[in-house]
């Protein structure tokens, strides 16, 4: 008994689609008959025409059966159409007079069929009125519109009245798309999403579609530099409800309504509907906020392992000029004062110059962690507070002692002595309340190389010529102004400092935005470097 509602509802399912493959069937015998008929019409045209008109039909007949065996963009198709649409009216008019109209009337079956596919094809995403007809709308009713007027200045009724069918006829497509069409003809069904800023996430989201089977395409367009949409142009054909991914990376002062703008047309592209859709409320969490939360878990006792801690350590970019230890790291190009032993000759042979084999010892030395507590604004603050955090996290889960030595602008702020463990953490959280925000004029695309400067000053000052004097002056100049500029900032004492309290041979762990210290950092741990110890920057690695 139960089974007879689930095969009722497999024969309805069975005749829907046999009424629609009868639907295909009868449309498809249609397109050829009108095909069919367009080509009897033109090979007429041309028979019947006078030799110097006959070129017209014939030429038309050309590119059509041309087109008809190699196929192109639907809107070459649907522009030979039209312009098929109004030529029949005129080359039977001497003939068939005011009847001849109705030689033109078939060719509009095939006009609406490529009007359907080329409109298929067609992005829009501009406007701001809930409804407008599209661009294409308006350039079909403008070839129909210039037709009329040259109709009634050479004043042909036969093409006059073709025109005015044709206008009447793409007038009747956008009266029912406006009347069939709801002002909101998408809906997003809410997700509450929680995230971290900065963390990137799929959110999968339904939208339900009220077209009224009237539907052609949706654009979904993105106000947002954080947010993309996947797909971002979707038909509405065969689709009456829709997913979609969306792709968030947030900052911290992104919206907590997640807004999208659709913009719809209809299925032969003659008007556009824009409406806002909220699919995400979104709850972001700061970087800072969640960082402490992980060092507040730590400290309470949760065991090694057991936290999701940003594995911090690993992704850092080593930026040392020296290098000592025993473990293979990979290569790097030759410097000088390298070992001749460890250059590596098979790679130098086949990149054509010297390349050294990198070996380096980073684990079991302890940290120097050097914090620049300046930041421009609330984003760079939340990221620079939580690479302070996760780096403390990082450090003490490795079982790497360190010195935690932080400044401003102005003066060193904090110089601690050597930490481990919990201490590093709980000192790390201290720090990170300390960010003073600064409005920085200056803008540095990149630091300067202080290993480059130093080998170019050297080799001009062995120059024999004019040139390489003046260049040496002007390098002796610059290198004179950086450090100039690193004894005067605070970043210096803050590294003199702290290296009083670790032992002989340590790592650097550069926790900075690189704004009022750029020279100055990039100064100090050149010579840090020479003495073999290894410099971290971290800045804008931990999001």
């Amino acid at each position: 008994m139960m089974s007879l509602p689930n095969h009722n509802i497999d024969e309805q399912h069975g005749e829907k689609r046999t009424d629609l493959r009868r639907v295909v069937i009868i449309k498809q015998v249609a397109l050829l008959i009108a095909r069919i008929y367009i080509v009897v019409a033109l090979v007429i045209a041309a028979l019947f025409s006078l030799i110097t008109f006959s070129v017209i039909p014939i030429l038309l007949l050309g590119v059509y059966l041309y087109l008809w065996w190699r196929p192109v963009r639907p809107v070459i198709h649907l522009l030979l159409d039209y312009f098929i649409y109004f030529a029949l009216g005129i080359l039977f008019s001497p003939w068939l007079g005011h009847y001849s109209l109705f030689m033109a009337l078939p060719v509009l079956l095939l006009v609406h069929d490529s009007l359907l596919k080329t409109a298929a094809h067609l992005y829009h995403g501009q406007g701001n009125r809930p409804r407008q007809v599209t661009d294409f709308g308006i350039f079909l009713v403008m070839i129909a519109g210039l037709v009329l007027m040259m109709a009634l200045i050479v004043q042909n009724l036969t093409l006059t009245l073709v025109a005015v069918i044709g206008i009447i006829y793409l007038l009747v497509l956008q009266i029912i798309a406006w009347r069939r069409i709801p002002l909101i003809p998408v809906e997003a069904q809410i997700v509450e999403q929680r995230m971290v800023a900065g963390n990137k996430d799929i959110v999968h989201v339904h939208l339900k579609v009220n077209m009224n089977n009237l539907g052609g395409n949706i654009f979904l367009k993105s106000s947002y530099s954080w947010l993309k949409v996947h797909p971002d142009f979707i038909s509405l054909r065969d689709a009456g409800n829709i997913d979609v991914d969306i792709i968030l990376t947030p900052s911290l002062a992104g919206p907590s309504e997640v807004k999208l703008i659709a913009f719809v047309t209809d299925r032969w592209g003659m008007l556009q509907y824009r409406c806002e859709i909220t699919p995400i409320k979104l709850y972001v969490i700061p970087r800072a906020r969640y960082a402490a939360w992980l060092a507040q878990k730590y400290l309470e006792g949760t065991r090694q392992g057991s936290l999701p801690l940003v594995a911090a350590l690993q992704p850092f970019q080593l930026q040392n000029a020296r290098q000592g230890g025993v473990e293979y790291y990979g290569t790097k190009p030759y410097q000088s004062g390298d070992s001749l032993k460890s250059i590596d000759w098979k790679h130098s042979l086949k990149f054509n110059e010297l390349v050294s084999k990198d070996f380096r010892e980073f684990y079991g030395r302890a940290a120097l962690v050097l914090v620049n507590l300046v930041a421009a604004d609330a984003e760079e603050g939340d990221k620079l507070a939580s690479n302070i955090i996760t780096t403390a996290l990082s450090l003490a889960r490795e079982n790497i002692p360190a010195v935690i030595a932080s400044y401003n602008n102005e003066q060193v702020s904090i110089v601690s002595p050597l930490l481990s463990y919990r201490n590093l953490v709980a000192q790390a959280l201290k720090v990170a309340q300390n960010i003073t925000y600064l409005e920085i004029d200056k803008r540095y695309l990149r630091a300067p190389d202080i290993s480059r400067l130093r080998a170019n000053l050297m080799r001009t000052r062995s120059g024999q010529s004019g040139t390489a004097a003046v260049l040496a002056r002007l390098f002796q100049i610059e290198y004179r102004s950086l450090a100039w500029n690193a004894q005067h900032n605070p970043v210096t004492e803050a590294l003199k400092k702290a290296s009083l309290n670790i032992n002989k041979e340590f790592n650097i762990v550069v926790i900075s935005q690189h704004n009022h210290d750029t020279d100055a950092l990039a100064f100090s741990t050149f010579y840090y470097r020479q003495q073999g110890h290894t410099v971290i920057d971290i800045a804008g690695i931990v999001r």
